[in-house]
């Protein structure tokens, strides 16, 4: 025999008015919804009536329209599992978000979610806590490595999101993240620099002052290799300072 609703819980606090079929009151922000699916209840509660509502009315236009995914396994879910079996299983060839982003994600309480909670408000409380302390540019390469990450585990690894609340069009970036370098290291002179010294450092270009700070440390002849790195614009993972020095 169905359970029948008590007075208190067939009603809307909020507004006093009868429940519908499917939504009751379990006490305060414990509004609780279910419909019946393939003779198994989908139960989610809410915090208010109108949530669990419109939960139940999307859920039954879902169901006649042969549109809803059982997201039930979400709930057994966490977060975390995602995060560390991409580590594992795609990013073996990039060092920088094995060793940096990655575990910036574990340790951010975002981890531990359930893949049902995870939500757009959830990341956007992640972007704000990572904002407080980090670069703009930092925060969105951050962003971007999580709204990948869900990306493929429902693209691979079928885990039945509806929506990545990462991307780019739930959540927006920090501004500033993609500004350009204005500072340049070019000679002042088609002769060559000024020879550094410490009095005329001031005044001296960006170049100079660069020359002038090799100089002046434990080894001076590493201004021979910043010459030879700047002219091949050599990037930092190029070439191996110690062999340069032993050549």
């Amino acid at each position: 025999m169905a359970r029948i609703k008590s007075a208190e819980n067939a009603k809307d606090p909020a507004t006093g008015r009868p429940l519908p079929h499917g939504v009751n009151c379990r006490g305060l922000r414990q509004h609780r919804a279910w419909k019946l699916l393939n003779g198994q209840r989908i139960i989610r509660t809410f915090d208010t009536a109108r949530l669990a509502r419109a939960w139940l009315e999307e859920t039954s236009v879902k169901v006649r329209e042969g549109r809803h995914i059982d997201v039930r396994a979400l709930d057994g879910l966490v977060l975390r599992t995602l995060i560390e079996r991409y580590r594992d299983e795609c990013l073996a060839h990039r060092d920088a978000d094995r060793t940096g982003h990655i575990p910036a994600l574990l340790r951010d309480p975002i981890a531990d979610l359930k893949l049902s909670r995870l939500t757009v408000p959830e990341v956007r409380g992640f972007r704000d806590r990572q904002g407080k302390d980090l670069a703009p540019a930092t925060v969105v390469k951050r962003l971007n490595l999580l709204a990948s990450i869900l990306n493929h585990a429902m693209s691979e690894w079928d885990v039945p999101l509806t929506l990545n609340p990462a991307s780019g069009r739930m959540i927006k970036r920090p501004t500033g993240a993609d500004r350009k370098r204005n500072r340049r290291l070019v000679e002042d002179a088609p002769e060559g620099p000024t020879p550094p010294t410490a009095t005329n450092t001031t005044e001296a270009s960006e170049y100079e002052r660069l020359l002038a700070a090799v100089t002046s440390e434990s080894h001076p002849d590493d201004v021979w290799f910043v010459r030879w790195a700047i002219e091949q614009a050599t990037r930092l993972g190029h070439v191996d300072k110690r062999s340069i020095r032993s050549a």
